[in-house]
């Protein structure tokens, strides 16, 4: 798993990247997110039933003043599963707000995926919650972003428990006017 973060003035960038090999599933997770003055709204949900999984996600936006574009596009194509989910958000002035809503059901793997997000004027917050359940692996992926005019707080904890694999990371970022500080990756 590596994360990459690039901050200027106003704006955060983040690239989160996990991967979670196992014997009956490979996993890789990425958001990109790109955010300048205040804020947006976006709705996704994504739902994928299937005994061998073939998964696609869709965007649904809904924006409001000043409001930006994004675009998300997932797929899940293989017998055994093999998992890419991708997020992408482009903002520009005001607002962005993102609501993620996954969930993914076979023979070899329980996959559920929520996003809450409650905004005000000028300040986001967002809940990021994944379960994977399977006989071999245990996922289990949390964000927590809050933002106000200019200052975003963000925390990133991910798991992964499987016979052959413990994988923890976190990450959690402070950032202040105009100021961003990012901190550990274990």
């Amino acid at each position: 798993m590596s994360l990459k973060q690039y901050t200027s003035q106003n704006v955060s960038q983040a690239v989160y990247i996990s991967e979670c090999l196992s014997s009956s599933i490979h996993l890789r997770m990425s958001l990109k997110q790109h955010t300048s003055q205040n804020v947006s709204q976006a709705v996704y949900i994504s739902e994928c039933l299937s005994s061998s999984i073939h998964l696609r996600m869709s965007l649904k936006q809904y924006t409001s003043q000043n409001v930006s574009q994004a675009a998300y596009i997932s797929e899940c194509l293989s017998s055994s599963i093999h998992l890419r989910m991708s997020l992408k958000q482009y903002t520009s002035q005001n607002v962005s707000q993102v609501v993620y809503i996954s969930e993914c059901l076979s023979s070899s793997i329980h996959l559920r995926m929520s996003l809450k997000q409650y905004t005000s004027q000028n300040v986001s917050q967002a809940v990021y919650i994944s379960e994977c359940l399977s006989s071999s692996i245990h996922l289990r992926m949390s964000l927590k972003q809050y933002t106000s005019h200019n200052v975003s707080q963000a925390v990133y904890i991910s798991e992964c428990l499987s016979s052959s694999t413990h994988l923890r990371m976190s990450l959690k970022q402070y950032t202040s006017h105009n100021v961003s500080q990012a901190a550990y990756i274990s």
